[in-house]
């Protein structure tokens, strides 16, 4: 099962990055705090050049951040340089999404700076809160595709725990409440965001209420492994259990936002 949710996830993928834009689609970024320091990667794919890159290797090389850059972008600037990152989508090529990203930080110096910045947290989540997934209703099917995966990569990179832990009580519920608001939106759309789509906001909300140290939540995953593994790396449905199972973490969320 695991090889076919990867042959699924490569398949659109490969939709998606045909139109890969240096900036989201969406008119909300237009609400962004205007930074004129967002690295314009000189390689994109779909250009001639990178047509001309002979392994995945160079692909990876041809991405870095100078070092000069590294040192002076602003952190608003390097959240849109990492979810505008040519490769970014590499995550989904794994059997679990944590393990992905983790190759993909490995191989970028710039996720690697993001998560070292001590406002990471803040950029982020000012960037994630002016995303609407009903934006994607207006768009045609390429640039839904772009969006579908510009919001699933903003929720992955901000549920890591590295992450998360630069937040406070209050904005890990703030947090909390705009995933909720985001997870009842993609419920409403199924037509356009399917279980790659829904996935990324579940975890989000689980990674979020564990931070917080939501007790019922806790209890749970001590005592559901299979719950525990999803939450832990990140892990796609597999089966009609593991769906059961990310129903549970939604009933958990809902219980935890709204209390």
């Amino acid at each position: 099962m695991k090889q076919a949710w990867c042959l699924i996830t490569l398949s659109l993928l490969v939709v998606a990055c045909r139109h890969v834009s240096p900036t989201p689609q969406s008119n909300d970024t237009t609400r962004i705090a205007s930074t004129n320091d967002v690295y314009n990667f000189p390689i994109k794919p779909g250009s001639p050049a990178w047509a001309d890159l002979q392994s995945h290797d160079e692909m990876i090389a041809v991405c870095q951040l100078p070092g000069e850059i590294l040192k002076e972008i602003s952190t608003p600037g390097l959240v849109q340089t990492v979810l505008n990152y040519p490769l970014l989508s590499d995550m989904y090529a794994f059997s679990a999404v944590q393990q992905g990203f983790d190759s993909v930080t490995a191989n970028f110096n710039g996720l690697q700076e993001l998560l070292k910045r001590d406002n990471a947290a803040k950029e982020i989540a000012k960037f994630y809160y002016v995303l609407s997934p009903e934006a994607a209703t207006t768009q045609s099917i390429e640039e839904q595709g772009d969006y579908i995966f510009r919001i699933a990569h903003t929720e992955v990179i901000l549920a890591q725990y590295t992450v998360l832990e630069q937040l406070s009580a209050v904005e890990l519920k703030e947090l909390a409440n705009v995933a909720w608001q985001f997870w009842e939106a993609k419920k409403a759309l199924p037509e356009i965001y399917g279980g790659l789509g829904r996935e990324s906001t579940i975890f989000l909300l689980a990674r979020v209420m564990q931070k917080a140290g939501y007790a019922p939540f806790l209890q749970f995953l001590a005592t559901d492994k299979d719950a525990d593994y999803l939450v832990r790396e990140l892990a796609p449905a597999q089966n009609e259990q593991d769906v059961a199972t990310l129903q549970k973490i939604v009933e958990y969320a809902e219980q935890f936002v709204h209390r």
